[in-house]
């Protein structure tokens, strides 16, 4: 079926002068004068430092990573919390105000970045506080403007590791990785953003709160609505806090005990007391924070070990097979294998 022609629309002529040209001072000052009363209002709601209007607003919130895009905003939010933000939300909606929400300012393409005169800026960065770190179940809890790699460090504090890894991690916040649905450099073996996402607390277009900060594993209670806002970029609604998945820390191969024996970071060994000789997990770090497979693997040889160590030549025997073929034990039967 051929369709209806019409006039071919206009190609708009190219243009390489920023978009701050674009608009006039004078719209901005009859927003500001018109909007002076709201903005009374959210001053009062989130405190002087949660408000920055005229001079106060800092270049660092009117332009991005590339300085392509550049315009002043009529106003830039702060909210400490999450309630900061619901308030923020509900004024600038019956105002009549555009909101923008910006992250770390690592975009190269304008999206973080004022482009009307009725627009104001809600920057994430004072919501910043790691909230939990759970290295018995794999999950931690922050808020949306901690940087990626403060959030990378409060796992490794807790023998865990958090795999997303960018080359702008050191100033790009993970909420803007949620809302991009950023895969980054280990994508391949971990997966994007979204497949580290355990649970989500998001402040909707009319202020209200979508909360489904739920760190469990194995969810099937209906539907799985936190995934509709991974990649929005802030247009469904802004998140605030969120759970995700970490794995376990890399293993220190020095940490482990092999017939009763540590080797050191000198290469040299060392035996066990006597008496802890029969530990059924012979290792100095806590299993829980051991890969799992590995964890199962220690423990079997542990109990294989402990199991063969009142009879000596069933040690021996079991080192030798364990070993291969032509393998020599050394020492009395509590020895390693060379």
């Amino acid at each position: 079926m051929k369709g209806i022609k019409g006039p071919a629309p206009e190609r708009p002529a190219d243009n390489d002068t920023p978009r701050e040209d674009s608009w006039r001072e004078d719209d901005m000052t009859t927003s500001a004068e018109s909007s002076a009363g709201i903005f009374d209002e959210l001053t009062a709601a989130l405190g002087e430092k949660g408000v920055l209007t005229g001079d106060a607003i800092a270049e660092r919130y009117c332009t991005d990573w590339t300085g392509d895009y550049s315009r002043r905003p009529l106003a830039v939010l702060r909210p400490a919390d999450t309630e900061g933000v619901a308030t923020a939300v509900r004024l600038c909606a019956r105002a009549g105000l555009a909101i923008i929400p910006q992250g770390g300012h690592t975009g190269l393409v304008g999206g973080g970045t004022a482009d009307g005169p009725d627009q104001v800026v809600l920057s994430l960065d004072r919501m910043n506080r790691i909230r939990a770190v759970d290295p018995i179940g794999m999950s931690m809890t922050v808020e949306a403007g901690c940087i990626l790699e403060s959030v990378k460090a409060a796992a490794e504090e807790q023998d865990c590791f958090f795999p997303l890894s960018l080359g702008a991690q050191g100033s790009c916040q993970i909420g803007g990785n949620i809302s991009t649905n950023a895969g980054g450099l280990n994508v391949l073996r971990y997966g994007m953003m979204r497949d580290l996402l355990l649970g989500i607390e998001v402040v909707l277009h009319d202020g209200s709160v979508f909360s489904d900060l739920r760190a469990l594993r194995k969810n099937n209670t209906g539907p799985d609505l936190k995934q509709i806002f991974v990649g929005s970029e802030g247009t469904l609604g802004i998140v605030t806090r969120h759970a995700q998945a970490v794995r376990p820390a890399a293993l220190d191969r020095d940490a482990l005990a092999v017939d009763g024996q540590h080797r050191g970071d000198d290469g040299g060994l060392w035996t066990l007391p006597q008496g802890r000789r029969r530990v059924p997990v012979g290792v100095r770090a806590d299993p829980t924070k051991l890969c799992r497979s590995r964890a199962r693997a220690v423990a079997r040889n542990a109990v294989a070990r402990s199991r063969a160590a009142s009879d000596p030549w069933a040690g021996r025997n079991l080192r030798q097979r364990r070993a291969g073929p032509g393998a020599v034990a050394r020492g009395d039967g509590r020895g390693a294998v060379r």
